[in-house]
């Protein structure tokens, strides 16, 4: 039901895809904030980004250069997750 009104809405094929996604937000909203918070947001982001850091030092393998930013993307990615780790002081 959902997809055949979403289907009949849109028009033009490049903003399909934005308005599913405007569209479903506001229809699961409530539902998604139930499931995690935004701290477990952040960290799963965080934790893609490390792995995506190490997918760059695996393809840079053998060029100096590509080594050295990946490795400085790798290193800035742990550097945020920091204050993840930081107990609070209440």
């Amino acid at each position: 039901m959902v997809k055949v009104l979403v289907h009949q809405l849109t028009i033009f094929f490049p903003f399909q895809l934005l308005f599913e996604m405007v569209f479903l937000k506001v229809l699961f909203q409530k539902n998604l904030n139930y499931l995690m918070s935004n701290k477990h947001y952040n960290l799963i982001g965080w934790i893609l980004f490390i792995i995506s850091a190490f997918g760059f030092i695996i393809s840079s393998i053998g060029s100096f250069w590509a080594m050295f930013g990946s490795a400085f993307f790798l290193l800035g990615c742990i550097v945020f997750l920091i204050p993840y780790f930081l107990k609070k002081k209440e």
